[in-house]
């Protein structure tokens, strides 16, 4: 097994998972930051920040487990921060979290990156450089391949925006947005069904959202927050908003549980789906993770899942990437193999 390890180093880690062990195979710089990565067949996508330009990279994988670089094509915005692929409409989409700019960059007939960027800028004026929350950050984007829309998680808007693409005529086109409670901070979601499920980093919560037969967004379920009470330790670090922030949402593959990583408390947690789209969170189980601040996480089966741990044992310590054995039908987990890697932030298991 194949993982391609996005680091805040400025490289990508390609490394090799075999029974019970975790090699480091090969590293390429790319520079700064390679926050998240996605596949769309043969290719890895990953994005960096040159000076004042960002630029998308889309990349090969050789058969001696090295990357590399295909073709880079010039964004619109500044720090890009998370990416996925449209298969829909054969397009790649960037979120730009310090300008407010969302990307479509579209793939030609061999899955080429073109040069046609669909841009729109939710950012309205200077920021205020107060907090967060000040001004637009864009934080995910994901398509939804049923309603044909492109969500975006705008968390110093404390928003989820809804867009339409047009092939034919390559026009990013904003339609509405819904706005969540206060403080809520929307950071990472998933689709499934009708259902946008819409994790908050700065108070834990979880925001379910039903999309009826137009399109049209409206909230379903508000959850205050997925921590549980008893956890009462200090926040890791003073600009945390409260003692924990949430980092990453996916669903289980049977589509009947959320799963949600946690900065502080350091855990992920289960929380299993009811029939009406609705989170049980009486239901909720948690699993450690072996490191400080899981900031992202794959699934690789219904018992298997990879995570990236910004630090160690303390804040202090040097990071890492681990495979938890944690079986849907189990309330515990155990770590399967792991390898200390600088400042891992995306975990990507590649497909053959």
């Amino acid at each position: 097994q194949t993982l391609v390890v996005g680091c805040g180093d400025g490289s990508l880690a390609v490394l090799t998972a075999t029974e019970g062990e975790l090699l480091l195979s090969s590293r390429l710089e790319v520079g700064l930051k390679p926050m998240f990565l996605a596949q769309h067949k043969q290719y890895l996508f990953t994005f960096r920040q040159v000076e004042e330009q960002s630029q998308l990279l889309q990349l090969t994988l050789d058969e001696s487990a090295h990357l590399v670089i295909k073709k880079t094509v010039d964004l619109t915005g500044q720090g890009p921060c998370h990416l996925s692929i449209a298969p829909n409409v054969n397009a790649v989409l960037v979120a730009h979290y310090e300008s407010g700019h969302v990307n479509v960059v579209a793939m030609d007939d061999e899955d080429i990156l073109t040069t046609e960027v669909a841009t729109h800028c939710y950012q309205k004026g200077a920021y205020t450089n107060d907090g967060r929350q000040d001004g637009s950050h864009p934080h995910c984007i994901l398509h939804d391949p049923v309603s044909n829309a492109i969500f975006v998680c705008d968390l110093g808007l404390n928003a989820l925006h809804r867009l339409e693409y047009s092939v034919s005529t390559a026009i990013l086109s904003p339609k509405d947005s819904l706005e969540l409670h206060p403080g809520a901070g929307p950071r990472h979601a998933t689709v499934q069904r009708d259902f946008v499920y819409v994790l908050h980093e700065l108070d834990n919560g979880v925001t379910v959202v039903k999309l009826d037969q137009a399109g049209s967004m409206s909230v379903l379920q508000h959850i205050s927050t997925t921590v549980p009470a008893s956890y009462t330790s200090p926040p890791p670090f003073p600009f945390y908003t409260c003692n924990s922030h949430a980092a990453e949402i996916a669903l289980s593959p049977n589509g009947k549980q959320l799963m949600i990583s946690h900065r502080g408390f350091d855990q992920l947690s289960r929380l299993p789906l009811q029939d009406d789209g609705q989170v049980d969170l009486d239901g909720a189980v948690h699993c450690p993770t072996p490191g400080r601040l899981p900031w992202h996480f794959t699934i690789q089966d219904e018992r298997h899942i990879w995570v990236t741990t910004q630090f160690g044992a303390s804040v202090e310590d040097t990071g890492g990437i681990a495979c938890l054995d944690w079986p849907l039908e189990s309330k515990t987990g155990s770590v399967k193999a792991s390898l200390t890697l600088t400042e891992p932030l995306c975990v990507l298991l590649w497909q053959e």
